[in-house]
């Protein structure tokens, strides 16, 4: 799948307040400055910014692992835990919405 996003990893850069950049700084991608948040949760909120391309990415590799072994019959010899192909499905839901 075609990645739209600016490419990460991305950067966060806490002057003038927590702000979120490319990779190389050069660009903003976020400002993560609420005016109702307070300081720790704007930092907080700029480093989720921040994860966003690598959680991303994550997601769409342990699901499509998982996907794949459901599939497969990969897990046919040991019980997946309940409620995994729902986890599944809203693990692929969450990469619809990112993407």
């Amino acid at each position: 799948m075609e990645t739209k996003h600016t490419p990460g990893p991305w950067k966060i850069g806490l002057n003038p307040g927590p702000m979120v950049y490319t990779p190389d700084g050069t660009s903003q991608i976020a400002d993560a400055r609420g005016v109702a948040v307070t300081k720790d949760e704007s930092k907080a909120n700029a480093r989720l910014i921040a994860a966003a391309p690598e959680l991303l990415e994550a997601c769409r590799n342990l699901s499509q692992y998982v996907a794949k072994g459901i599939a497969d019959g990969a897990f046919k010899d040991c019980a997946l835990p309940k409620g995994a192909e729902k986890r599944l499905n809203q693990a692929l839901a969450a990469i619809a919405k990112a993407t």
